[in-house]
């Protein structure tokens, strides 16, 4: 309790001596400004910002179509965001204390002051505003204030009068820092789902996907089409797409570099390049394409990047550029085995004990029905089932393509493979699934998790997948449940083990 009394008063006297010095060094006659306007303009209709600082840099920014552009001291694009954040605090900016009204004696006013005593003259820096008529509005910034509520705060000056206010810091340091504040970090304007291709060329390989642009979002299925043809991992891919639209600049390192600079940063022969081809309009019609070369690493961390058609080097986080560097075909080949959406499935014929299916699952406006039997099913199970299927995802891909076979049958009696046949909302059949039920499956390399290779054929696609036995005995469980009644549980895949 003493202890706490003792930092109560500490703290009042420490608050008492703090307002004191407040108004000590609040300049004579200044007042509190209550609703006072220093500069208001309205921001759409801002067609050109012009920084002039005390050091000789200028800061010059065009409007350029829906966004900004840098034109000085560097021609490169500008981050609207930064720039609208700016325009939107003038519309209008506050003061938050009248120094000066700028009035002579008699008239509420506080007569002459030097505008040199604030930093003003010359200012810190002036920013011109000019407007869609063509009139301009400048503001010029001062000194930062001794106090001001203990608030920091800056002196300024609307050109039109010679009154001195105080302005919030946040205003005035976007106009009196580095012009840089104002460029992009944004390294590419590209977001997911409008890209159409990506390629990554790296240690000599090229690694590329599409999707077809013209697909709704939730069905462009990605391809790969180099180093070999097969359906692509969304989540594999995307991750590196993601990493891309969230990229940010780190640090602007060179607009201009030597021809030594770029191999000393490892851009003259880069270690990946990474393409990617987006759509720029809402008809999909016009499109771009990005190419981001990297290099080294950087001393203060990150990685050196620069832009295909741009000179200048950047450098970006080391996270925003790992999926892209460890990227491979056997992780951007499809893992996902069954590669539907539950939706897209109308019908699954299941064949069992080494023969074609003599059973067939299908929906109807009542539900779901096991066929030839006419069972209705609890459609919660089925719905259950389904998702398991859909959700099964392979530990490593075996084979693609034509080296991709379908186990063969056994020759006993023994129940050795289960054949999925799936078929979409037109009844085409647009997936098979085989899968090999042993006695005992094998142990894999992943920690000894059992693994059991399972076929997969879609549309021109064959793939090999390692598959944990733990995932797909509960599915092979449904299965032998629905059979069971017309082949017996001893027969089941589930009692034969």
């Amino acid at each position: 309790m003493r202890r706490s009394a003792w930092t109560l008063a500490a703290g009042a006297i420490f608050a008492g001596l703090l307002a004191i010095w407040a108004v000590w060094m609040r300049p004579a006659g200044s007042q509190q400004a209550l609703g006072t306007t220093v500069l208001e303009v309205e921001p759409a209709d801002v067609q050109a910002l012009v920084v002039e600082q005390r050091d000789g840099v200028t800061l010059e920014i065009h409007r350029d179509g829906d966004g900004w552009r840098i034109e000085r001291p560097r021609q490169v694009p500008a981050s609207s965001s930064a720039v609208e954040s700016l325009l939107q605090a003038l519309a209008p900016l506050e003061a938050r204390r009248v120094i000066a009204s700028g009035q002579a004696d008699g008239e509420g006013g506080d007569g002459q002051v030097d505008p040199a005593a604030f930093g003003l003259a010359p200012p810190r820096a002036v920013l011109t505003l000019t407007m869609a008529d063509g009139s301009t509005r400048r503001l010029r910034v001062g000194d930062q204030t001794p106090v001001s509520q203990g608030l920091p705060a800056y002196y300024a000056q609307d050109e039109r009068g010679s009154a001195i206010y105080t302005i919030d810091a946040f205003v005035a340091e976007r106009i009196t820092g580095s012009w840089e504040s104002f460029r992009e970090r944004r390294l590419v304007p590209l977001e997911v789902d409008d890209v159409r291709r990506v390629r990554i060329r790296r240690d000599g390989v090229t690694l590329e996907a599409r999707r077809d642009p013209q697909a709704p979002v939730a069905e462009r299925r990605w391809r790969l089409t180099a180093p070999l043809e097969a359906p692509g991992d969304t989540q594999a891919i995307e991750s590196v797409l993601r990493d891309l639209e969230f990229a940010r600049i780190s640090r602007f390192v060179d607009d201009e570099p030597s021809a030594d600079s770029l191999a000393r940063w490892g851009l003259a022969s880069p270690r990946a390049v990474i393409e990617v081809e987006y759509v720029t309009s809402d008809d999909g019609e016009t499109t771009a394409t990005a190419v981001v070369m990297v290099g080294n690493e950087a001393d203060e961390g990150g990685r050196y990047v620069k832009l295909a058609g741009s000179p200048s080097v950047y450098t970006l986080p080391q996270s925003d550029l790992r999926a892209a560097l460890e990227a491979d075909a056997d992780a951007w080949v499809r893992h996902r085995v069954l590669g539907l959406a539950r939706s897209e499935i109308q019908r699954i014929s299941i064949g069992m004990e080494g023969r074609p299916g003599p059973y067939t699952l299908e929906r109807d406006h009542q539900g779901w029905k096991l066929m030839p039997q006419g069972q209705t099913l609890e459609t919660s199970e089925v719905e259950s089932w389904l998702d398991s299927l859909w959700r099964l995802q392979a530990q490593g891909v075996a084979a693609v393509g034509r080296g991709a076979q379908p186990p063969q049958r056994s020759t006993g009696n023994q129940a050795t493979l289960i054949e999925l046949t799936v078929a979409g909302h037109d009844g085409v059949p647009v997936t098979r699934l085989v899968i090999p039920v042993p006695l005992q499956a094998a142990a894999g390399d992943e920690g000894g998790v059992a693994l059991r290779k399972v076929y997969v054929e879609q549309a021109q696609d064959r793939l090999v997948y390692e598959v944990a036995d733990d995932a797909l005995r509960g599915i092979e469980g449904v299965i032998a449940k629905w059979m069971a009644p017309e082949q017996g549980a001893g027969s089941s895949p589930s009692a034969s083990r």
